[in-house]
């Protein structure tokens, strides 16, 4: 079990289950970052909680997130930033990497009731996916085994 709010949240975001679902998926992560932030240099705050508050809405065992605990989620995402003058705006926008963090982070927020505490957090962020590409009309793709085979954890989301 996890904490998403632990210091330590990024050595449990990145490991190979994890950078399996998000490798397996780059094409489609890249093309909802670059729809989710228009024509802006990076993704705003405000269109990722939009996404975040429909793949909630779908969910019947995720927990709410409220728009403070979404902006929690959304500052932990964020890397250190040099100059805070002079980048200000950084503070209200997502690089490519931490929207892929930010997207984690939700997902272990939203799954961690009681029923969820086996699902891993590869398979939370599989879950996530499965909403946040729906959205735009697109699916999320199984990780490859080593043989060659693919699978997604558990297809019905049962545990």
């Amino acid at each position: 079990h996890c904490d998403y709010e632990q210091s330590g949240f990024r050595d449990y975001l990145w490991i190979k289950d994890v950078n399996q679902v998000y490798r397996a998926n780059q094409y489609n992560l890249k093309n909802v970052y670059a729809r989710l932030k228009k024509a802006q240099k990076l993704l705003p705050l405000n269109n990722l909680k939009a996404i975040v508050d429909k793949v909630i809405e779908h969910q019947p065992d995720a927990l709410p997130m409220d728009k403070a605990k979404f902006q929690e989620i959304f500052s932990l995402s964020k890397l250190t930033i040099i100059n805070e003058v002079l980048d200000f705006n950084r503070y209200k926008s997502l690089e490519y990497h931490e929207f892929l963090e930010a997207i984690a982070r939700c997902a272990q927020h939203m799954f961690t009731s009681k029923t969820n505490v086996s699902r891993t957090l590869a398979r939370k962020i599989e879950i996530m996916l499965d909403g946040v590409f729906e959205e735009f009309e697109l699916y999320r793709h199984k990780v490859a085994n080593d043989d060659g085979a693919s699978s997604s954890g558990d297809d019905e989301y049962e545990d």
